[in-house]
Protein backbone atom coordinates (compact mmCIF):
# COMPACT_ATOMS: atom_id res chain seq x y z
CA UNK A 1 0.00 0.00 0.00
CA UNK A 2 1.32 3.22 -0.40
CA UNK A 3 1.87 6.08 1.82
CA UNK A 4 -1.42 8.02 2.65
CA UNK A 5 -1.49 11.26 3.66
CA UNK A 6 -3.51 11.71 6.58
CA UNK A 7 -6.96 13.22 5.14
CA UNK A 8 -6.61 10.03 2.78
CA UNK A 9 -6.37 7.80 5.97
CA UNK A 10 -9.16 9.41 7.24
CA UNK A 11 -11.44 9.33 4.29
CA UNK A 12 -10.39 5.71 3.86
CA UNK A 13 -11.43 5.35 7.12
CA UNK A 14 -14.96 6.81 7.11
CA UNK A 15 -15.84 4.92 3.67
CA UNK A 16 -14.53 1.84 4.82
CA UNK A 17 -14.75 1.66 8.51
CA UNK A 18 -11.45 -0.70 8.11
CA UNK A 19 -9.27 0.01 11.44
CA UNK A 20 -5.79 -0.45 9.68
CA UNK A 21 -6.45 2.91 8.24
CA UNK A 22 -7.14 4.35 12.17
CA UNK A 23 -4.36 2.13 13.61
CA UNK A 24 -2.05 4.44 10.73
CA UNK A 25 -2.90 7.33 12.08
CA UNK A 26 -2.95 6.08 15.79
CA UNK A 27 0.74 4.91 15.26
CA UNK A 28 1.85 8.09 13.68
CA UNK A 29 0.24 10.30 16.68
CA UNK A 30 0.21 8.47 19.54
CA UNK A 31 3.55 9.62 21.00
CA UNK A 32 2.73 13.51 20.34
CA UNK A 33 -0.58 12.61 22.49
CA UNK A 34 1.27 11.44 25.03
CA UNK A 35 3.81 14.36 24.75
CA UNK A 36 0.49 16.59 24.71
CA UNK A 37 -0.95 15.25 27.61
CA UNK A 38 2.52 15.48 30.19
CA UNK A 39 2.49 19.21 28.57
CA UNK A 40 -1.37 20.24 29.14
CA UNK A 41 -2.41 17.52 32.00
CA UNK A 42 0.21 18.92 34.96
CA UNK A 43 -0.38 15.90 36.56
CA UNK A 44 2.69 12.93 37.25
CA UNK A 45 -0.12 10.19 37.85
CA UNK A 46 0.43 7.85 35.00
CA UNK A 47 -3.01 6.18 34.99
CA UNK A 48 -4.97 9.25 34.67
CA UNK A 49 -2.49 10.26 31.58
CA UNK A 50 -3.62 6.75 30.75
CA UNK A 51 -7.24 7.66 30.56
CA UNK A 52 -6.67 11.06 29.24
CA UNK A 53 -4.96 9.55 26.12
CA UNK A 54 -7.55 6.77 25.96
CA UNK A 55 -10.32 9.94 25.99
CA UNK A 56 -8.67 11.27 23.16
CA UNK A 57 -8.44 8.63 21.03
CA UNK A 58 -12.13 7.80 22.02
CA UNK A 59 -13.16 11.20 20.84
CA UNK A 60 -11.01 11.04 17.06
CA UNK A 61 -13.18 7.68 16.97
CA UNK A 62 -16.40 9.27 17.69
CA UNK A 63 -15.95 12.68 15.40
CA UNK A 64 -13.50 11.22 13.08
CA UNK A 65 -16.91 10.76 10.46
CA UNK A 66 -17.79 14.17 10.75
CA UNK A 67 -14.15 15.88 10.60
CA UNK A 68 -14.23 18.66 7.52
CA UNK A 69 -11.05 20.44 8.19
CA UNK A 70 -7.83 20.91 5.96
CA UNK A 71 -5.42 19.27 8.87
CA UNK A 72 -5.35 16.35 11.36
CA UNK A 73 -2.62 17.32 13.86
CA UNK A 74 -4.15 21.12 14.68
CA UNK A 75 -7.43 19.16 15.05
CA UNK A 76 -5.97 16.19 17.46
CA UNK A 77 -3.93 18.85 19.47
CA UNK A 78 -6.75 20.54 19.86
CA UNK A 79 -8.70 17.45 21.66
CA UNK A 80 -5.78 16.86 23.71
CA UNK A 81 -6.08 20.09 25.23
CA UNK A 82 -9.42 20.02 25.71
CA UNK A 83 -9.60 16.38 27.46
CA UNK A 84 -6.75 17.75 29.86
CA UNK A 85 -8.67 21.14 30.42
CA UNK A 86 -11.88 19.07 31.39
CA UNK A 87 -9.91 16.81 33.68
CA UNK A 88 -8.60 19.65 35.32
CA UNK A 89 -12.05 20.97 35.68
CA UNK A 90 -12.87 17.81 37.18
CA UNK A 91 -10.55 17.47 39.42
CA UNK A 92 -10.82 21.05 40.94
CA UNK A 93 -14.55 20.46 40.89
CA UNK A 94 -15.56 20.22 44.81
CA UNK A 95 -18.58 17.69 45.98
CA UNK A 96 -22.12 19.71 46.08
CA UNK A 97 -23.62 18.03 49.83
CA UNK A 98 -27.31 19.69 50.37
CA UNK A 99 -27.49 19.60 53.53
CA UNK A 100 -30.27 22.01 53.93
CA UNK A 101 -32.22 18.86 52.37
CA UNK A 102 -31.76 16.91 55.46
CA UNK A 103 -30.93 19.17 58.28
CA UNK A 104 -30.92 23.06 59.47
CA UNK A 105 -27.93 25.16 59.51
CA UNK A 106 -25.76 23.66 62.96
CA UNK A 107 -24.49 27.05 63.44
CA UNK A 108 -27.81 28.50 64.51
CA UNK A 109 -28.91 26.32 66.77
CA UNK A 110 -27.12 25.03 70.04
CA UNK A 111 -27.19 20.85 69.56
CA UNK A 112 -27.13 19.11 72.36
CA UNK A 113 -25.61 15.13 72.03
CA UNK A 114 -29.12 14.40 71.54
CA UNK A 115 -29.83 16.36 69.17
CA UNK A 116 -26.97 15.04 67.03
CA UNK A 117 -27.80 11.47 67.42
CA UNK A 118 -31.37 12.30 66.57
CA UNK A 119 -29.84 14.00 63.23
CA UNK A 120 -27.90 11.14 62.43
CA UNK A 121 -30.83 8.90 62.90
CA UNK A 122 -32.63 11.11 60.42
CA UNK A 123 -29.92 10.93 57.63
CA UNK A 124 -29.67 7.33 57.91
CA UNK A 125 -33.35 6.99 57.56
CA UNK A 126 -33.21 9.45 54.48
CA UNK A 127 -30.23 6.76 53.33
CA UNK A 128 -32.66 3.74 53.52
CA UNK A 129 -35.66 6.07 52.31
CA UNK A 130 -33.57 6.80 49.34
CA UNK A 131 -33.03 3.24 48.38
CA UNK A 132 -36.90 2.91 48.15
CA UNK A 133 -37.04 5.32 45.44
CA UNK A 134 -37.63 4.36 41.38
CA UNK A 135 -34.65 3.46 40.23
CA UNK A 136 -33.96 6.76 38.15
CA UNK A 137 -34.71 8.85 41.15
CA UNK A 138 -32.34 6.97 43.02
CA UNK A 139 -29.87 6.77 41.31
CA UNK A 140 -30.16 10.26 40.02
CA UNK A 141 -30.18 12.08 43.62
CA UNK A 142 -27.18 9.90 44.72
CA UNK A 143 -24.84 11.01 41.83
CA UNK A 144 -26.51 14.59 42.07
CA UNK A 145 -25.71 14.61 45.69
CA UNK A 146 -22.00 13.42 44.43
CA UNK A 147 -21.73 16.31 42.46
CA UNK A 148 -22.32 15.30 39.23
CA UNK A 149 -24.15 17.22 36.47
CA UNK A 150 -27.21 15.95 34.50
CA UNK A 151 -24.85 15.60 31.27
CA UNK A 152 -22.25 13.56 33.51
CA UNK A 153 -25.37 11.61 34.87
CA UNK A 154 -26.36 10.80 31.05
CA UNK A 155 -23.24 9.96 29.66
CA UNK A 156 -22.33 7.19 33.10
CA UNK A 157 -26.34 5.68 32.76
CA UNK A 158 -27.19 6.65 30.11
CA UNK A 159 -30.48 8.02 31.27
CA UNK A 160 -31.56 11.24 29.75
CA UNK A 161 -30.80 14.47 30.69
CA UNK A 162 -34.68 15.25 29.97
CA UNK A 163 -35.28 12.30 32.44
CA UNK A 164 -33.06 13.00 35.28
CA UNK A 165 -34.29 16.72 35.91
CA UNK A 166 -37.54 15.79 36.71
CA UNK A 167 -36.37 12.38 38.54
CA UNK A 168 -34.43 14.38 40.51
CA UNK A 169 -36.67 17.54 41.39
CA UNK A 170 -39.47 14.58 42.03
CA UNK A 171 -37.09 12.84 44.40
CA UNK A 172 -36.08 16.16 46.56
CA UNK A 173 -39.61 16.66 47.16
CA UNK A 174 -39.73 13.10 48.31
CA UNK A 175 -37.20 13.36 50.93
CA UNK A 176 -38.57 16.77 51.67
CA UNK A 177 -41.67 15.45 52.37
CA UNK A 178 -40.52 12.27 54.40
CA UNK A 179 -38.10 14.40 56.46
CA UNK A 180 -41.13 16.72 57.82
CA UNK A 181 -42.80 13.29 58.51
CA UNK A 182 -40.09 12.32 60.74
CA UNK A 183 -39.53 15.41 62.64
CA UNK A 184 -43.14 15.27 63.35
CA UNK A 185 -42.81 12.11 65.21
Amino acid sequence: MKSLSDLELIKEYVRTRDNKYFNILYEKYKNLVTYQIDRYSFSSDLHLKQDLSQNVWLAVLKYLPTFNRDAFLPWLCIICKNKCTDAQRLKKRKPVIYTDYFCSSIESHDYSLSDIKHEQEILSEVVKYSDSLNPTQSITVKLRLEGKSYNEINQMTGIAIGTCQPAYKTAVKKIKKYIEEIYER
